[in-house]
């Protein structure tokens, strides 16, 4: 039986595959998108509603930003679920010559417009749904059951799968929950992003390379606020983070965003960046 072989040249293309997660005002959208040029120009896919705004984002770097929403604008016919897998598998490098990023912001307003969405459609669960408001008008209203929350998870999974497959860096934003578990008679609590609902806090993370939790603290009050944004790369207490990489400990496990987010990207490229062809090191011209 023939062994496979791995092309240890494609490692030098190797694209970045990183998660973001926090509570809400961390800081989160700023973080993920104050990316040095390296990272080229940037699909940002605006899932929180007004995010397209780019209300979050340095002016200085708004011109290298594509905006794409997934949220509906007025009169338009939506599917959350189809719109979304659409724009995961959008051969974006076609569209923009100069992207080589996406940023998904958030994953969690996605998995809860396509969780509303199937729990509305009541064709997912076993169980007999709660409906507020009548069937075929817009003040339908369905309390998602169990088969509804596994159905728009799996969603998810295969979105993720999609940007996965993209010849991309990868960001993905989401929102901080926690999960509670008995284990041997007492409760254990894991702390993650949020996509959909709790139980896959733990096994969302593990799918990213690079898992990243923000923290915000304030000092102070009105003109004498301030805010110190802490970014997490290795777990504490029960907050899952961490960076797989060839060194023998992590060098920068915790890092201060102040007073430019910008300064943590280009630490993680000084340590984590893939290796440039020889050619590109060396300045060399064809």
């Amino acid at each position: 039986m023939a062994v496979g072989v791995t092309d240890l040249s494609a490692v030098e293309n190797r694209f970045e595959r990183i998660l973001i997660y926090g509570a809400p005002k961390t800081g989160k959208t700023r973080f993920a998108t104050s990316l040095p040029p390296r990272w080229g120009e940037i699909v940002y896919v605006a899932a929180d509603p007004t995010s397209e705004r780019l209300d979050s984002i340095f002016p200085a770097i708004r011109p290298r930003f594509h905006v794409v929403g997934s949220r509906p604008k007025a009169g338009e016919l939506y599917n959350p679920r189809t719109d979304a897998f659409v724009m995961a598998q959008e051969t974006w490098r076609a569209r923009f010559a100069g992207v080589k990023t996406i940023v998904w912001d958030t994953i969690t307003a996605t998995g809860w417009d396509i969780l509303v969405s199937i729990a509305d459609q009541g064709s997912f669960s076993e169980s007999k749904h709660i409906i507020m408001g009548s069937k075929a008008t817009k003040d339908l209203q369905s309390i998602p059951m169990q088969g509804d929350y596994m159905a728009a998870q799996n969603a998810i999974d295969r979105i993720t799968t999609f940007l996965f497959l993209q010849p991309l860096n990868v960001i993905v934003v989401a929102h901080e929950g926690y999960k509670e578990a008995q284990e041997a008679g007492s409760k254990t609590l894991t702390g993650g992003p949020l996509t959909v609902g709790s139980a896959t806090i733990g096994s969302y993370a593990g799918r990213f390379p690079t898992c990243i939790r923000l923290t915000r603290q304030s000092t102070g009050y009105g003109k004498d606020a301030k805010p110190k944004i802490t970014a997490w790369t290795e777990t504490q207490n029960i907050w899952l983070a961490g960076i797989r990489s060839g060194h023998d400990y992590n060098p920068m496990p915790v890092c201060d965003l102040q007073p430019n987010p910008i300064n943590f990207w280009l630490e993680h490229d000084r340590h984590f960046a893939p290796a440039q062809p020889a050619q590109a090191r060396e300045g060399v011209s064809g």
